[in-house]
């Protein structure tokens, strides 16, 4: 990766994408929803994922129960234990990380 993503990198990923989001009340499927994608904040990174992992979480995240909030948070994608690429950098550096 190089040390700069320019803007015309975030431009390539900014926009609207299809997610599998959680909208409605819990015990509700994930729909196929268009999200936008944010730029990121100062400290974040933009990873284009190309997989991402479903875990017993990410049931409580759509039934409740568990560590669930007793009100459930929406909108919510699930998944994490991504895989992917840094294609955007927020305008400042973590001194132990990226």
């Amino acid at each position: 990766m190089s040390d700069t993503i320019t803007e015309t990198s975030v431009a390539l990923f900014s926009g609207i994408v299809p997610a599998a989001i959680l909208t409605n009340p819990y015990g509700q499927p994930y729909t196929i929803e268009k999200a936008e994608i944010p730029h990121p904040r100062p400290q974040e990174a933009l990873v284009q994922l190309l997989y991402s992992g479903v875990c017993h979480g990410d049931e409580y995240g759509r039934d409740g129960g568990g560590p669930a909030p007793i009100n459930p948070v929406r909108p919510l994608v699930g998944g994490h234990e991504g895989v992917g690429t840094i294609v955007a950098m927020g305008t400042e550096r973590l001194e132990d990380g990226f």
